[in-house]
C-alpha cells in the first residue's frame, strides 16, 4: 500500500486518489523559456493542513530564514548543514543533540511545543515555518505568516513510511534529496540486523511519569520497537501517546524477554521526580526475565519522546536498542 493511501484511509475516493498519487515536486522557475535550467523560486510539496488532510503546499525553494516550532525539523536541518538558517525555534525541552541551537542566543526562543510566541514569529518574517502535530490547531495562524509544513510521526501510516516521507518531503525545499537518500540507506541495514535478532522476542515498552509506570502500545511513543524492529510488544493495544497506568505486578505477569523505558519527566524537564532506573529497581522487577538477563534498556528520553522522527534522533534510537540487544558482541 502506498504511503499516501495509508495516510488517507477513510477519506472520499477522490481525496484518496489524490493523496495516494506519488509525492510530487512542482518547480516554478524564474524563466518561462528555460524553466528546467532556471533556479526554482518555489516548489510544491505535500503536507497536512489544519484538518489533517494531505494537500499540495507551495513553499519557497532554498529558504534562508526558517522558524521551527518542532524539534524534528531542527534535527533534519542540522544534519544537512543548514542550521545557520534557523532564526527562531521552540527551545523548551529540546533534545540534547540540539543543545547547540538552544544555547545560541542569536536564535530566538519561541517557547515550547504547545505554546509559542506568535508575535515573535511575525517579527522574524520567516520564509518557511515547520511545526508539529502538537501545534496543529495553530496551523492556519502559522500559514498566514509564512508557508508552513507539519512534521510529526503519523501513527496511521506504516512507521518507516511516515519517517521517510517527512525526511524526503522536508528535503525538497532545500534541494538535498540525495543527501537524505544516503542518510536513510544507512538505517536500512541496521534495522534489518535488529529485526533478525529480535524475531520471536517479547517486549514491554514502558514510560515513567511522576513516579508512575505506564505501558505503551504500538500506536504510541516508542512504537518503532514493535512495528518496525521485530519485537513482539505484548503490552500492545494501548493507543494513547501517554500509555496505560500499569503495576509492576503486571510486568512480572507479562514477563517479557526485553523491556525498554522512556523517562518522560526527563524528556520534558520536570524536576523532582524519581528517575526511571531507580523506579524499576525493586523486588518485583528483579524477578522478571528482562531484569535478570540484563535486558532492560533505559532509552534516551528526549530523542524518544520529543525528538522522535528526526534523522539524527533515529540514530540515537537505534543505538539504544542495539546496546541492549547486542550487548555481548
Amino acid at each position: 500500500m502506498s504511503l499516501m493511501s495509508v495516510a488517507m484511509a477513510g477519506c472520499s475516493s477522490s481525496e484518496t486518489e489524490e493523496a495516494s498519487a506519488p509525492a510530487k515536486t512542482e518547480v516554478k522557475g524564474e524563466s518561462q523559456t528555460s524553466i528546467e535550467e532556471a533556479t526554482p523560486s518555489t516548489v510544491i510539496v505535500q503536507g497536512k493542513n489544519s484538518t489533517g488532510e494531505y494537500v499540495d503546499i507551495e513553499v519557497p525553494y532554498d529558504p534562508q530564514k526558517i522558524v521551527c516550532v518542532d524539534y524534528v525539523a531542527v534535527d533534519m536541518i542540522d544534519s544537512w548543514g543548514l542550521g545557520d538558517r534557523i532564526v527562531g525555534m521552540s527551545k523548551d525541552s529540546a533534545p540534547s543533540l540540539l543543545s547547540e541551537y538552544v544555547e545560541n542566543t542569536e536564535i530566538i526562543n519561541l517557547g515550547g511545543l504547545k505554546e509559542v510566541d506568535m508575535e515573535a514569529i511575525m517579527e522574524l518574517e520567516p520564509d518557511l515555518i515547520f511545526t508539529s502535530g502538537r501545534m496543529g490547531s495553530k496551523y492556519d495562524d502559522f500559514s498566514m505568516i509564512a508557508p508552513t509544513l507539519m512534521t510529526n510521526t503519523d501513527y496511521d501510516m506504516e512507521y518507516m513510511e511516515s519517517f521517510e516521507f517527512h525526511a524526503k518531503r522536508n528535503a525538497q525545499p532545500f534541494g538535498v534529496e540525495d543527501k537524505v537518500a544516503e542518510q536513510l540507506s544507512g538505517y536500512h541495514d541496521r534495522i534489518a540486523k535488529i529485526q533478525e535478532a529480535a524475531e520471536g522476542k517479547t517486549v514491554v515498552m514502558g514510560l515513567t511519569l511522576g513516579g508512575n509506570l505506564t505501558t505503551l502500545g504500538d500506536g504510541s511513543k516508542g512504537s518503532i520497537v514493535g512495528r518496525v524492529l521485530g519485537f513482539d510488544n505484548i503490552a500492545d493495544g494501548i493507543d494513547s501517546n501517554h500509555g496505560n497506568a500499569s503495576s509492576y505486578e503486571l510486568i512480572l505477569d507479562l514477563n517479557p524477554d526485553y523491556m525498554f523505558v522512556i523517562d518522560k519527566d526527563i524528556a520534558t524537564n520536570v524536576g523532582g521526580a524519581v528517575a526511571a532506573p531507580q523506579l524499576l529497581d525493586n523486588e518485583i522487577m528483579h524477578q522478571t526475565k528482562a531484569w535478570q538477563n540484563g535486558n532492560i534498556g533505559f532509552l534516551a528520553p528526549s530523542e524518544w519522546y520529543v525528538g522522535e522522527g528526526g534523522i539524527q534522533a533515529m540514530d540515537v534510537m537505534l543505538s539504544d536498542i542495539e546496546k541492549v540487544l547486542f550487548k555481548a558482541e
